[in-house]
């Protein structure tokens, strides 16, 4: 973890913004500024977190992995009592009343889609059809994401998204609920000697824990539809924006092709899908989320072919059957709003 992220972090036991989580660390990293291991404790409520080989856990009891942190505690006891701290491992100790079933279900399916011999997520974001749809999407967002600006990434799994922009110099923090996914990506980024501008931690997309204005930018990259109160969610995100920041975000749309999509994925699978209360997002839904909030949006709905086709004809060829039919799509009116994903830019105004 970077010692620079944690003005931003808030405890999300508490939610207290004017609450500290004050560093204590065990081991340094090898890389300057950075921790290897330690924990966060909360001046409010006392609650702490633990920084295991990198990893910061920065959930409330009911969601941390009880086995984790009781092997952490049993690892560092006897930092933890020169600090004053118990080692409390039990989830039910939890104080706080909510139910977490959606998140736990979202962390068993990635942690399994993060080693999945038959299908990892490693080899499915490498698929033709989403290097060429990650490719044409992140360069249209590259105008307003710039070197030296600070970006979250929401679901940020073992940084597909991530190290778009940590290559191209933007100071990066992605979160998952995942922690297998969230070590992946911590491990890619200390392979390309990217530890000084990435940090990874584990977290509730729903709940977010970071301060108001914190970030220049923030990024959903099919992760909406995942979410519980992906509504709720999205408000969150406009919290923790600085004024005039972007929320970036992609994914599926209520197009009137989905159900032929829905046959062919059943005939051949491309992927598992295990989907939230909202599997699909409309233009429509992200205005009635974002009713009362001083933002602008901007949306339009892109891919008209089916990811079959794509990584059957390969990326050379599909970047340009879907530049074609993207352009020619948002020109026929009645086909304009039924591509397969609907992009999105929601700035937040002054």
């Amino acid at each position: 973890m970077l010692n620079s992220i944690q003005p931003k972090l808030r405890c999300p036991t508490c939610w207290r913004q004017d609450a500290g989580l004050t560093l204590h660390v065990f081991r340094d990293s090898d890389t300057a500024g950075a921790v290897r291991d330690g924990v966060l404790l909360c001046e409010r409520c006392g609650e702490w977190y633990p920084i295991d080989e990198h990893v910061l856990d920065l959930e409330p009891l009911g969601l941390q992995d009880a086995s984790d942190r009781a092997a952490f505690s049993s690892r560092f006891k006897a930092e933890l009592e020169k600090i004053g701290l118990p080692a409390r491992a039990d989830p039910e100790d939890n104080p706080q009343s909510v139910d977490f079933a959606a998140q736990l279900k979202q962390r068993k399916h990635f942690d399994a889609f993060a080693e999945s011999e038959a299908q990892s997520y490693h080899n499915y974001a490498l698929q033709p059809f989403w290097r060429v749809v990650d490719h044409i999407t992140f360069s249209r967002w590259s105008q307003w994401i710039r070197p030296g600006s600070h970006l979250l990434d929401v679901g940020c799994a073992n940084g597909r998204s991530s190290f778009y922009w940590a290559r191209r110099g933007v100071i990066v923090t992605g979160f998952d609920i995942s922690k297998r996914l969230i070590r992946q990506a911590i491990e890619t980024a200390r392979a390309e000697g990217l530890e000084d501008r990435t940090t990874f931690l584990v977290s509730d997309g729903r709940h977010p824990p970071f301060k108001d204005e914190s970030f220049d930018n923030i990024l959903t990259y099919g992760v909406l539809h995942h979410l519980t109160e992906p509504g709720a969610a999205c408000r969150e995100i406009q919290r923790m924006l600085v004024k005039k920041g972007t929320h970036f975000g992609s994914e599926n749309n209520r197009s009137i092709f989905r159900g032929v999509f829905d046959a062919m994925m059943k005939l051949l699978p491309l992927w598992h899908e295990e989907a939230g209360e909202q599997p699909l997002i409309s233009r429509r839904m992200l205005r009635e989320w974002m009713n009362g909030l001083p933002v602008h949006i901007e949306a339009h709905t892109v891919v008209y072919l089916s990811p079959h086709l794509c990584n059957w004809l390969g990326e050379r060829v599909s970047y340009r059957l879907l530049r074609m039919t993207d352009r020619l799509g948002a020109k026929i009116r009645p086909l304009s709003e039924q591509g397969g994903l609907l992009v999105f830019e929601i700035q937040k105004a002054r």
